[in-house]
């Protein structure tokens, strides 16, 4: 059984958060290629370990309207970072200095998160203000027939929106002949896209909890 507590006020908001930003910053100080490998993966195991702890915790806590909040602040927190690396760009500086700006954003943000740490156990539901979830065996979940579709369309999402969102500067600085540091807000337009979306979303989303 996974609970809030175990994974989003105790773990999230200090160790994965300064996680990920030790691996930004491990990517503004490689020196080669094989340092960026490195860095991915506590960056890839941090960054997601924070998604799934966040939405949990808002999923047992919280309305649909504030997931949607939540996904729309990621949009937002997203087009900011390809905009510091094309502001980087364009003062004349290196990748690297983007990448430690961002860094550094996300360590103000560790910081934030641990100042509010009190406030996470005032969640509605569940004494203490904890919520316990019940525990589901996950042969249960794979019997539904709505499970398996749901989980191949999510993963069919999620792989066309990393691509674009990974490859899409590259593609039209390489195919369209822009500048890097104009290919580079492509993707903060993109996220801006993504982000509109979400707040489109909270608009009209249903005030019931979620499930």
């Amino acid at each position: 059984e996974i609970t809030c507590r175990d994974w989003s006020s105790d773990v999230c908001s200090s160790d994965l958060v300064l996680m990920t930003a030790g691996a930004l910053l491990g990517f503004a100080l490689s020196p080669g290629v094989e340092g960026l490998f490195l860095c991915a993966l506590p960056m890839g195991l941090a960054a997601g370990a924070a998604d799934v702890a966040l939405n949990n915790f808002v999923a047992l806590h919280y309305e649909a309207k504030h997931m949607s909040w939540l996904h729309c602040f990621w949009g937002i927190g997203a087009s900011i970072g390809p905009m510091l690396v094309a502001v980087s760009l364009r003062t004349g500086a290196s990748w690297r200095t983007g990448y430690g700006l961002i860094s550094a954003v996300v360590c103000a943000l560790c910081v934030i998160l641990i100042c509010t740490l009190p406030l996470w156990g005032r969640a509605s539901g569940g004494a203490g203000g904890h919520q316990r979830a019940a525990p589901i065996c996950v042969g249960h979940i794979f019997r539904r027939r709505d499970v398996l579709p749901l989980l191949c369309g999510f993963a069919l999402y999620n792989a066309m929106e990393t691509t674009a969102g990974l490859w899409g500067a590259t593609f039209v600085h390489d195919r369209c002949g822009i500048s890097t540091s104009d290919a580079a807000l492509t993707s903060t337009l993109y996220f801006g896209a993504l982000t509109v979306d979400r707040k489109s979303t909270r608009l009209n989303s249903s005030h019931g909890k979620l499930s």
